[in-house]
């Protein structure tokens, strides 16, 4: 059999029908024929204008309550399809004896990032062991894909706590991102075979024989000069090079961001410094750079909040968005893609399945509709239009940068089972 993957998609205002018919698409790339084949692992991502529950129960009854993981998203990304409307659905389906997935749910990721990371780090662990246990070495687990409620997560505390039950965490390359809700910043839904929820996170473990490889670029610029965090807790930042961090900001934004700082998250992010890596190298110095974006402030405490936690000391520069640098660098993307496929499978190897996570904002807050569209179609075309592509525009992006999993802010991320 080896393996059959397919992905389907509707924008069918019916949640019942909208289910069945991306599923029926999905099924029929997969050349899944029986109308009693039930798929091997299912993973769906949605926009909201669904009644969510009704749209998962019609994708669990026509693929037979096949086990599934995935995510609401501010669009969802397909073949041909970039769509952050309000009612798009893609549905990937697996048949494989080269693949295996375990997966499950947590939920309290709003009260506890490090308790729910704890959580599944010990599901995680207890995975392997069972891997092992029917002869699966430690090297068949190839990849942790995790969907996170969208808003209020701490990365690096749910990271600190899948560390504390596993040490397994840092060989596993962990992909995946923040659901979305169509930008309108209230709840996000996270799915797991029957269950809807808004306060969890949802993961697959991968193991077999495939390999896995992940790229990615964020398109954006540095700008001005370098600055250090210099009083910080957490994830709020206080002082900057001495300084209060606002009136550091106040010398980067423009006459709108200073009159409508809601603008300003969305166009300016902190550029970290990284080491990089291979891609780097092909995708230039300036993508070496972990970006993080500023998820709100508080004038009155004078600080403001990353989406993740910033340690004093750190070096930064403020970075802004560039639209022609995010076309620009999406054929460098898929072009160190195919590198790692070619140089750890051969010159003949073809990527089966591509999972694509996309920011937020290189979607339809920055780019027109036919930029996004041309960006999506210089990705699928260089890497290949026939091949099974499934995607989500999510609050924040979850992939491997410098042998460390991080989250990243107006990154996209290509990741690539081979």
């Amino acid at each position: 059999m080896g393996t059959q993957i397919g992905v389907g998609v509707s924008h069918h205002r019916n949640p019942t029908m909208a289910g069945k018919e991306a599923v029926a698409r999905a099924l029929q790339q997969a050349a899944i024929e029986s109308a009693d084949d039930r798929p091997d692992f299912v993973m769906v991502f949605a926009t909201v204008g669904y009644r969510q529950q009704v749209l998962l129960k019609s994708i669990r009854e026509v693929t037979h309550k096949a086990p599934l993981v995935g995510c609401s998203g501010e669009g969802v990304i397909a073949q041909g399809v970039a769509d952050e409307s309000n009612f798009a659905v893609t549905v990937l389906v697996i048949k494989s004896e080269e693949m295996r997935f375990t997966y499950g749910l947590e939920t309290g990721i709003k009260a506890s990032s490090g308790r729910v990371g704890e959580a599944i780090g010990e599901a995680v662990l207890g995975s392997v062991t069972h891997l092992e246990a029917e002869g699966e070495a430690k090297q068949e687990v190839k990849a942790l894909f995790l969907f996170l409620e969208g808003i209020s997560p701490n990365f690096d505390e749910f990271m600190e706590g899948l560390r504390r039950r596993t040490t397994l965490e840092q060989s596993i390359p962990a992909v995946g991102g923040f659901a979305g809700d169509n930008l309108a910043i209230r709840e996000t839904f996270q799915y797991c075979d029957d269950q809807v929820v808004t306060d969890g996170a949802a993961w697959a473990l991968l193991s077999g024989s495939v390999k896995v490889s992940s790229v990615m670029s964020h398109g954006c610029m540095p700008v001005g000069e370098r600055h250090t965090v210099t009083k910080s807790s957490r994830n709020a930042v206080y002082e900057v090079d001495g300084r209060p961090v606002l009136e550091v900001l106040e010398a980067y934004l423009t006459e709108a961001e200073v009159g409508d700082w809601s603008i300003a998250p969305v166009m300016l992010g902190w550029a970290f410094d990284s080491s990089g890596g291979a891609e780097a190298e092909l995708l230039g110095q300036s993508d070496r750079h972990m970006i993080r974006a500023m998820a709100s402030r508080n004038e009155q405490a004078g600080a403001i909040y990353m989406m993740s936690n910033v340690v004093e000391g750190s070096s930064f520069r403020i970075s802004r968005r560039d639209r022609e640098r995010i076309c620009d660098k999406a054929a460098q993307m898929a072009d160190s893609l195919l590198a790692q496929v070619k140089a750890n499978a051969g010159d003949a190897a073809r990527p089966k399945l591509i999972l694509q996570v996309e920011c937020v904002g290189r979607g339809k807050l920055i780019l027109r509709e036919p930029e996004k569209l041309a960006l999506s179609h210089q990705l699928q075309t260089k890497i290949g239009k026939d091949i099974p592509w499934i995607g989500f525009y999510a609050f924040a992006e979850i992939g491997p940068m410098s042998g460390q999993n991080c989250v990243h802010n107006f990154t996209g991320i290509l990741t690539a089972l081979y």
